[in-house]
């Protein structure tokens, strides 16, 4: 299948929105890591919705964000998200050793992360972030919430 863009100058996170366009009923993303199956109009909605969730959040265009997620659909529509405020993001998988990963967060001057999962927020709520998502379904403990400013994937 050959994609042709309408709009040649959107940037990377612009060309969801032609791509939803033309081809809004066919199946752009199969996960079965993480159990999403998403059309492209699903998904340019869903990129767009996680945007507008980080905005809540604080995000403003040029700010950082530290992405550590192994390579899955919640990766791909956070990393989007991303681009589509503006925003840069450093990104990693999460199982690269906790120094490792610490290094990035005060490097990349991130104001926000995003985490694959309890067990990587967990090592790094200690980091001072405005905010925390965390793309996995478990449960948040109510005080990791309220006190580190912690989120799931769909808060």
């Amino acid at each position: 299948m050959k994609i042709a863009l309408k709009h040649k100058n959107k940037g990377i996170a612009g060309i969801w929105e032609d791509l939803q366009s033309d081809y809004h009923g066919i199946t752009a993303i199969i996960d079965k890591y993480s159990g999403i199956e998403l059309t492209y109009e699903e998904l340019y909605r869903t990129i767009r919705f996680f945007a507008t969730g980080l905005q809540v959040l604080g995000l403003k265009k040029g700010d950082h964000v530290s992405l550590f997620s192994e390579n899955n659909a919640k990766w791909l529509i956070s990393d989007q998200a991303i681009l589509m405020c503006g925003a840069v993001d450093a990104v990693r998988g999460s199982q690269a050793p906790v120094e490792e990963l610490l290094y990035i967060l005060e490097h990349s001057d991130s104001v926000g992360l995003i985490a694959e999962n309890l067990e990587v927020v967990e090592k790094l709520k200690d980091y001072p972030l405005n905010f925390i998502v965390c793309l996995s379904n478990e449960p948040i403990p109510q005080e990791i919430k309220r006190d580190y400013n912690v989120y799931s994937f769909s808060d």
